[in-house]
Formats: C-alpha cells, structure tokens, sequence
C-alpha cells in the first residue's frame, strides 16, 4: 500500500447502516440493497480520486458477493444438509465429536469487511461466511491423547470433503493475533508439533502448535462446495473449545482480533487513533427501533432470523454466535 493510500485511510467514509434498519422496509435483503445502492452513488461521484473509489468499489462487491451467495436461507439449507452428512460420517468414527454451523450475520459481516479494508488487508480474503464447528472429545484439560484424537478427526474431516464430496481446499490467509505466553495460561496444552498430513499441512491454520495470544486454539480450514460457496471449518478439542468460550470468552477473542487491544498501555496517539478505528468500523443502532420481519427483539437482545446474530447462549448449540 502507498503512502497516498494510506493518508486516504485516515478519511475513509463508511456509509451509515443504521438509518436503513430503522426504516422498515420489510427485509433484511431490501436494507442490504438500499445500503448497496447508496454506496455505489457515493462512490460514483468520488470515481476521480485514485483511492477510495477503489475501496468503495470492493466494499460494495463484497457486501453484494454475501448478500446474493449466501445471506439467504437456501444457503442455511445446503449448510444444515452438509452438517447432517458430516455428522454421520463423524458417527461411523465412534469417537466424541459435536458439529455446529452458522451463517455470519449480517452486521457482523460488515464490520469485518470494513476492518480488513481500514487495516489495509485484502476483504477477498474473508470466506469464513459459512462455517462448521467440530468439538472433538471430552476432556477437561488436553493432552497428547487428546491432541492426537483430533488431528486424527482433521486428517479424515479434509479426506471426506476432498476425496470423498470433491470439494476445494484453499489455502488460508496468514496468521494474526499471535503472541502467546505459556506463563499466563498454564493449563492451555500446546504440542511440540502438528499433526495435520504434509499433503494438506499448507491449507490449515493451526493454532494449536501457535496459539492466539490469549490461549485460542483450533484447527481452521477451509473448502470451497461443487455449488461455489465456502465452507470455514473449525475443530477444536473440548478443552481448547471451553477455553474459547468460558476462559478467554470468544468475545474478547474477536475485539483482540478486530478492537483495541487492552494488553499494553497505549500513548494518547494511539488510543485517539484506535477509537477513530473503532469508530468507523462499529456499526451502531438500537435494536429495539429495528423493525425488519428478519429480526426480533426482545429484553434487550436481538435475534437475527436470517444469520442468527443472537442466539441462546449455550456453546453447544447447533447454531452458534458468530
């Protein structure tokens, strides 16, 4: 990135989301169009500049991409059917094993789209739309059984879609929020090595051999289906799975990823420039104005119908919070 592209992220416009969902308008894809539109104006009256219509142009195409591929629920179909068939694959293997799905919600999406783009990283790269999770075991705490248990589940997961179904496998994007220090998470297990097969070892991320700072690990692959959707697919053991979700809490996991980073002290400069970060990848709004037949609001919290913003808040759902 140039130095003139990056003084043009210093200014970059996001269109506001909010005003559309406390229009009404009927549907989610009726917001998401309305959204689209007003992007594409805008960007049409800014195409001089070398920079930002660049920018605007692969906000709209990856917005416009989710919305017509996968924010719909033909696709939360297809997804609920592979999770049927990899489950009874998983039941011939008679070991432990849970297998959760979802959608990316669509808020969510968003402001993923537009951190990558504020930060300078490529939103192609984002195909975690659809995602599978599977909790391999039932061990409290890991150990080299464990952690040879579920390479062993990841070895036969990628033969099934790749031989078996004839999908895909991509190679992921690199790496990001490392940095672990075994001192403050004693407990978390961490291997001396991978286990992953060398002809796949290219295509998954394994943070179990280099866990995320805050002692997050899983396996993370992904599979592109004979339809052209792709497929996240996250394993962890049940350790590592409580972890995420009880230690850690998966919500500090994704503002370590996408917000402010509290572990060190930030000069005024920094924390000035992370809250105009924060500030134009948020999106905000009252849930309880939204009045959208794909939403349902109630006590506070918001149930998105179509992605399943919200949902209850038991880790071994089937469905569960992006």
């Amino acid at each position: 990135m140039s130095n003139g592209q990056k003084k043009e992220l210093n200014n970059i416009w996001f269109p506001d989301v909010a005003p559309l969902l406390y229009r009404g308008v009927g549907s989610l894809v009726q917001v998401q169009r309305l959204h689209l539109d007003e992007v594409m104006v805008k960007a049409d009256k800014l195409r001089g500049d070398a920079f930002v219509p660049n920018y605007l142009d692969m906000y709209h195409t990856k917005l416009e991409t989710y919305l017509n591929r996968y924010y719909n629920y033909d696709s939360l179909a297809e997804l609920e059917n592979e999770i049927i068939e990899l489950k009874k694959f998983l039941a011939t293997l008679k070991i432990p094993c849970s297998v959760s799905g979802r959608l990316k919600n669509y808020i969510s999406f968003i402001e993923k789209v537009r951190t990558f783009i504020y930060d300078g990283l490529d939103p192609f790269s984002i195909n975690d739309e659809l995602g599978f999770r599977l909790v391999v075991g039932t061990n409290r705490y890991d150990d080299d059984d464990s952690i040879r248990q579920l390479y062993e589940i990841a070895n036969k997961v990628i033969a099934f879609f790749v031989i078996r179904k004839g999908y895909q496998l991509l190679k992921p994007s690199p790496a990001n929020g490392l940095g672990f220090k075994q001192k403050n998470f004693p407990k978390v297990f961490v291997p001396q090595k991978g286990l992953i097969y060398p002809e796949y070892e290219k295509y998954v991320k394994d943070y179990f051999v280099a866990p995320k700072k805050k002692g997050y690990q899983a396996l993370h692959m992904v599979f592109v289906t004979k339809s052209g959707l792709t497929i996240e697919v996250q394993l962890r053991t049940f350790a590592s799975h409580f972890h995420a979700e009880f230690v850690s809490k998966h919500e500090e996991y994704k503002d370590a990823r996408y917000g402010v980073d509290n572990s060190k002290e930030l000069t005024p400069e920094q924390k000035a420039a992370e809250e105009k970060r924060q500030a134009a990848i948020k999106v905000v709004f009252d849930p309880e104005k939204v009045n959208l037949d794909s939403y349902f609001s109630a006590n506070g919290q918001t149930l998105d119908l179509i992605g399943l913003q919200e949902t209850i808040r038991d880790p071994f759902n089937n469905f569960y919070v992006a």
